[in-house]
This record gives C-alpha cells, sequence and structure tokens, in this order.
C-alpha cells in the first residue's frame, strides 16, 4: 500500500509560484511556520521576492520573546522586512499596511 504524503503549501510553492509571481504578501507566523525541511515560511517567501511584511504574535516571529513579554514591531534581522507585533500595543493590523498587500 502506498503511504499519503501530506504536504503544507509552503512545500508546494513551485505549483503555484506563477500565479503568485510580483504578488505582495503579508504572512502572519510564528517560529512553527516551517517547510518540510524545517526552513520558516518567511525565509522561503522572502527569497522569492514575494514577502512584504511580517505579522508575528506572542513569542516574535522567530521565538525569541519569552511569554508575557512586551512585542513590539521591529525589522526583521533575516529578511529586513518590517514585522508587525499581534501582541504589543495593538493586537489589530493597521489599515495602511494592509492596503499595500495583494
Amino acid at each position: 500500500m502506498k503511504k499519503a504524503v501530506v504536504l503544507n503549501g509552503i512545500d508546494r510553492i513551485d505549483e503555484y509560484f506563477e500565479s503568485l509571481d510580483g504578488s505582495r504578501i503579508g504572512l502572519i507566523t510564528n517560529p512553527t511556520g516551517i517547510s518540510k525541511d524545517f526552513k520558516p515560511t518567511a525565509d522561503i517567501l522572502f527569497e522569492r521576492g514575494l514577502l512584504c511584511c511580517l505579522f508575528s504574535p506572542e513569542h516574535g516571529l522567530r521565538g525569541g520573546v519569552t511569554a508575557g513579554g512586551h512585542v513590539s514591531d521591529y525589522i526583521d534581522e533575516k529578511t529586513g522586512v518590517p514585522t508587525y507585533s499581534l501582541y504589543g500595543a495593538s493586537t489589530h493590523i493597521r489599515e495602511d499596511v494592509i492596503n499595500g498587500l495583494d
């Protein structure tokens, strides 16, 4: 019997990249957002030129903030992409940020 393989969308990016090419994507993610090869989804989208900004929950994009710690907006050191906190002063995504995304 053949084993079924379940892949996350990021693991199938080559199949749908053409339809995303040129898009401005904002990604809500955390340290668990990874490919089957344990590569962060944010890094994959950035390398493809699709990532405009990130939205991060309590522990920050890369998990470096302790539980309950204050997370403010920042620039992700690895990609240089603006990262907006969903666990800081506001838990809402600003309209001006959303309007710049596809």
